[in-house]
């Protein structure tokens, strides 16, 4: 339980700066909208998880149905920071030739 719930920690700290730093970023390219809402989604989905594990005791184990939700958020998690990464990768089409007409993108 204490290793859950340090893991949780972390990566929700991860999902919540990349989330600010995502929602910053929509300021000056709000073509980035997309991902910005999934990683607000992301944040919101490890702020829950951490929630249910808030509950738990230092020693005790998940229930069943504790497990069952973190599973369902986890798997919710997953799908929406591949559809963030997506969103950003559409919109970052470069590509290896293109860097060779510029000294600076070598």
């Amino acid at each position: 339980p204490a290793g859950l719930r340090e893991i949780i920690r972390c990566y929700g700290a991860a999902k919540r700066d990349s989330h600010a730093y995502i929602a910053a970023l929509e300021r000056w390219m709000p073509q980035i909208r997309e991902a910005a809402n999934a990683y607000a989604r992301l944040d919101s989905i490890f702020q829950q998880l951490a929630m249910i594990n808030a509950g738990m005791m230092p020693v005790r184990r998940l229930n069943a149905s504790e497990a069952k939700d973190m599973i369902d958020l986890f798997d919710d998690a997953l799908m929406v920071e591949e559809t963030a990464i997506r969103s950003l990768k559409g919109l970052m089409r470069e590509t290896v030739d293109n860097r060779f007409n510029d000294i600076a993108l070598r």
